[in-house]
């Protein structure tokens, strides 16, 4: 699934038939980074997604968020539709809801990983990065888990 883009001469993937076992395999960094920080119960400790997303990054080392950025550059790389990149965020494995929670294009959205994967954050910072704000502060639409027949105790 991954391939080398002649043009800027990075690796590629390729989202044709993607699968949560091939984000994994083929960008672990990245799996991590979204399956760690968006959980199955990131929204009872955070208020949105770009508050979770925040809190992960910072405990980020400058060479783990480098690999995360390598990663991140070969899906820009591949110059893919945002029905693409929704595809990939929707199979890798994270529980995020897409553009209706994010609050931006699956395509953005990995655009924004890839600024905030440049360089080191600082962990003193009060707020989140200003590219971050407005991520994830769309009203959360009702998933089953939502409401109490949906609950599993």
């Amino acid at each position: 699934m991954v391939g080398i883009d002649p043009a800027r001469g990075r690796t590629a993937m390729k989202m044709d038939h993607m699968t949560e076992r091939a984000v994994k395999q083929e960008l672990p960094e990245l799996w991590n980074l979204l399956n760690a920080t968006f959980h199955a119960d990131w929204r009872d400790d955070f208020e949105s997604a770009d508050s979770a997303l925040a809190e992960a990054l910072i405990g980020y080392s400058p060479p783990d968020l480098s690999r995360v950025h390598h990663e991140v550059s070969g899906l820009l790389a591949g110059h893919h539709t945002d029905e693409h990149f929704s595809r990939f965020f929707d199979v890798s494995g994270a529980d995020l809801w897409g553009e209706s929670e994010l609050g931006i294009s699956g395509r953005a959205f990995a655009e924004l990983l890839h600024t905030l994967t440049s360089g080191p954050l600082d962990q003193d910072r009060p707020t989140v990065n200003p590219a971050m704000r407005g991520l994830g502060t769309m009203e959360r639409p009702h998933g089953p888990h939502d409401s109490p027949e949906g609950m599993v105790d």
